[in-house]
């Protein structure tokens, strides 16, 4: 039996960087060696890569969608719902795979007639991130076969919103790669506290600063490394000297995706310290896989990556203090803190693998294939 060709839908793809990026850059390639037929069909950021391209055996086709939509102009817009016609077209998939992100999903609905095929919806985002309208949430929900969370806690939101796609609802993770060799938490070297992603305030940065000023109290030694960017960065930068942090915090910038691993070889602690319901925590896995304990906060998809107390600490949201103590706590121990790092490897290996991702993707096309590909 052969099996079936999947049209993948993104809103933007590698090398674009963020979460679904990252994951579908990974987990396609694996479908493909498999023998997967998978055709991306994605915008195009800046308008600097090409717009075909055939990435480890999956083949990538951006279209100008995003700037289609910033025109505001209807002759754009018609030209970019007929090249998406095209490529439906020509594509032929048996299954389509609609990653629900941004105004993509426009696209789609309006060419839904053209060469129609099981539709799944893949959502890593609680509906009030996305903030979509009611019409086109309508559609979706109406035009899905089924539906797929990247999380409890983004599931749980969706059912909220629509309780009657219950059963037609599943949680694949968005699983990592675990490295062949991770580093072991130095035992005696001074602590290193990391931070890995935007420098926004729902991200915490600054209750990382305001901890570690605290730490330092106790381990004198203690240094941060943040990486990440954004124009929130000269403020964040102007509260470390505040704090009196200028020598011990290290503002990286933008990292690229494969420096991170080695960052977290050189870290003692990632510290993901989010305001807000963090929908699945892709950061957290990788530290994980490098046997580094992560410090989390409760109400959102972190509390599915970290057993508190086992493989890291979950702390409440906005609690710089708690912040402070939960690491204290975990640095005061250094035998133990390796020890819950490798329980953390092992857990995250276990649920959050690639591995296990590309087969709960694997059976659910299949699945809505059905018998006759």
């Amino acid at each position: 039996m052969s099996l079936p060709r999947i049209l993948y839908w993104s809103e933007l793809f590698w090398p674009a960087i963020g979460g679904i990026e990252t994951f579908g850059a990974a987990v396609l390639p694996k479908l493909a060696e498999r023998g997967y037929q998978i055709d991306v069909l994605s915008g195009d950021y800046d308008g600097s890569q090409p717009a075909f391209e055939v990435m480890r055996g999956v083949r990538i086709h951006r279209l100008p969608l995003r700037a289609a939509i910033a025109s505001n102009d209807p002759g754009t817009m018609l030209d970019a719902i007929a090249e998406v016609r095209r490529l439906k077209i020509e594509v032929a998939a048996d299954v389509q795979h609609l990653n629900f992100s941004g105004p993509m999903v426009f696209f789609h609905l309006r060419t839904a007639g053209v060469h129609p095929a099981p539709l799944f919806t893949h959502f890593h985002n609680t509906l009030d991130m996305l903030r979509p309208s009611g019409s086109v949430m309508a559609e979706i929900f109406a035009r899905s076969d089924w539906f797929v969370a990247n999380s409890r806690m983004v599931r749980d939101d969706v059912l909220l919103a629509a309780p009657a796609i219950a059963d037609r609802t599943s949680i694949i993770y968005c699983g990592v790669e675990p490295s062949p060799s991770p580093a072991a938490i130095d035992p005696a070297g001074p602590p290193v506290l990391l931070f890995v992603g935007r420098l926004i305030r729902d991200k915490g940065v600054d209750l990382a600063l305001q901890a570690l000023a605290a730490l330092r109290e106790r381990f004198p030694d203690a240094r941060l490394l943040v990486a990440g960017d954004s124009d929130e960065r000269p403020a964040l930068e102007a509260l470390a000297g505040a704090l009196g942090l200028s020598d011990a915090v290290e503002f990286l910038g933008w990292v690229r995706p494969a420096e991170v691993p080695s960052l977290m070889r050189r870290s003692t602690l990632l510290l993901m310290p989010s305001r807000w319901r963090e929908p699945f925590g892709l950061v957290a896995v990788e530290a994980a896989l490098q046997c580094r304990p992560v410090i989390g906060t409760t109400g959102g998809g972190l509390e599915e990556i970290i057993v508190d107390g086992v493989t890291g600490r979950l702390i409440p949201r906005d609690d710089g203090a708690a912040l402070a103590d939960a690491a204290a706590a975990l640095l005061s121990d250094r035998p133990a803190l390796a020890a819950m790092g490798t329980r953390a490897r092992d857990h995250a290996a276990r649920l959050f693998g690639l591995d296990a991702s590309a087969d709960g993707l694997d059976r659910l096309y299949r699945q809505l294939a059905g018998p006759g590909v």
